[in-house]
């Protein structure tokens, strides 16, 4: 039996629209960056409170008639929405829980039942996985959103420098903003967030038209990625996670495609950049079709 989630019958929701319409009804989608979440809260009438629990949690949303966001602190909201303004990690979160309050076609114990019934075989993926994944993206687009993106388009060969440009302006972490400018790259592009202790992909998120070039045109059907994928032995990713001391960080150009995707029988390349943080790997990949 193949070992897949079945989420075919889950109610479809474009994250991109209702973030659009999460801002068009609040702040509107010509406000000013960073993001004013609070603004965003108070617009749609949800609460917000601090609460200090021994719980490992940093917030999270009671989803009752009258929404609350509860945040685990000793601090005051004032203190809060101060520090929301500089703490990448605490705006994230925030931004989380809003995803589960705005994707609420999945709230409902009856999908859920329906979901876990199906999958009832799954070690892995299960609802509350899914649902946490939705909000991660929400939150993502929500940070930054799509449609202020069109100055960040071109990184001149310095993706680092323009990811790091993105989580000044936007106030994000670095990995959020790589994975954000992948996702949203007028270019064939992948960006991988690396556990550097497991040699695993912990996220991942590659552009629309990555997407497009897979499932339209067969030579490139190869270009497949997941969470599940092992990191290629003959790439330059693999040389920076066996040998963390080395100095293999930085842009590999003209790499030949099966680097990478070795199924891939075409006669373009790629470019891999890998950048080695503390307990991780972030790779941008960026593949070279003269035609796209």
């Amino acid at each position: 039996m193949a070992n897949f989630t079945d989420v075919s019958f889950l109610p479809k929701q474009d994250v991109e629209a209702t973030v659009r319409y999460a801002l068009t009804n609040s702040i509107g989608l010509d406000c000013l960056y960073p993001i004013d979440l609070f603004s965003i809260i108070e617009s749609w009438g949800v609460d917000v409170v601090t609460k200090f629990s021994s719980e490992p949690y940093l917030a999270k949303i009671l989803l009752t008639q009258c929404p609350k966001i509860i945040i685990n602190t000793q601090k005051s909201i004032d203190e809060i929405r101060a520090e929301i303004l500089i703490n990448s990690t605490l705006r994230f979160s925030i931004a989380h829980e809003l995803g589960h309050y705005f994707l609420n076609k999945l709230n409902n114990e009856e999908i859920k039942t329906r979901f876990n019934k199906t999958n009832s075989n799954k070690q892995i993926n299960t609802f509350n996985a899914v649902t946490e994944y939705q909000a991660n993206e929400f939150a993502a687009a929500l940070l930054i959103p799509e449609h202020s993106f069109k100055n960040y388009q071109n990184h001149n060969g310095k993706p680092l420098e323009m990811a790091k440009s993105i989580s000044n302006d936007y106030r994000v972490s670095l990995t959020t903003a790589f994975l954000r400018m992948a996702k949203l790259s007028e270019n064939i592009t992948v960006c991988l967030h690396i556990d550097t202790q497991a040699g695993k992909i912990k996220h991942l998120a590659h552009s629309k038209l990555w997407d497009d070039i897979r499932y339209e045109h067969k030579p490139y059907w190869a270009l497949k990625i997941s969470k599940k994928s092992d990191i290629p032995e003959y790439s330059a990713t693999n040389k920076v996670l066996t040998n963390p001391t080395s100095n293999n960080a930085g842009i590999r150009n003209n790499m030949p495609i099966d680097r990478w995707f070795e199924e891939y029988t075409g006669e373009n390349t790629l470019n891999e950049w890998v950048y080695p943080f503390a307990d991780r790997l972030i790779t941008y990949i960026e593949v070279d079709i003269p035609d796209y």
